[in-house]
């Protein structure tokens, strides 16, 4: 079976696509370009761990040999902090994948990076609380009309 490009729902505006075959916007990516790994060493020299991934935040041990640069195989969306031992950083997403990009200082560092809450997110999740709280209440007032 050929290798199928996948196609996201969820990917930042700018992000290089292509057209399939079907018409279909996908991500313009190649088999050979997949990342295996939570990150990649794009400029210097150094080792790298991964402590944490989950969705809404990665965490790496760095040692760098020198001035360096890693790249976080995660796409940058609104919300996104960078940060190396616990100081923020602004972080690049200047490639094809617009994926998050931050410089790493000669050293042994703790690279971290966190999704947190827009304005907007902390609205829609207040209307969803909200949303809930009404449909248990009118559930709980009509069950009390029986």
């Amino acid at each position: 079976m050929a290798y199928q490009p996948f196609v996201f729902e969820y990917t930042p505006i700018g992000i290089s696509t292509v057209l399939s075959k079907d018409g279909n916007s996908v991500i313009n990516i190649k088999q050979n370009e997949v990342p295996t790994t939570g990150s990649q060493v794009i400029h210097g020299k150094m080792t790298v761990k991964q402590l944490q991934d989950i969705p809404q935040q990665k965490e790496f041990l760095v040692n760098a040999k020198n001035a360096s640069i890693l790249r976080l195989n995660t796409f940058t969306f609104p919300g996104w902090k960078t940060y190396v031992d616990g100081k923020e950083i602004v972080y690049s997403d200047t490639n094809k994948l617009r994926l998050i990009t931050v410089s790493i200082p000669k050293g042994t560092h703790v690279v971290r990076a966190t999704l947190m809450n827009t304005s907007t997110r902390t609205i829609a999740n207040g209307i969803s609380f909200l949303s809930i709280v009404g449909v248990i209440i009118y559930s709980q007032l009509r069950r009390k009309k029986s």
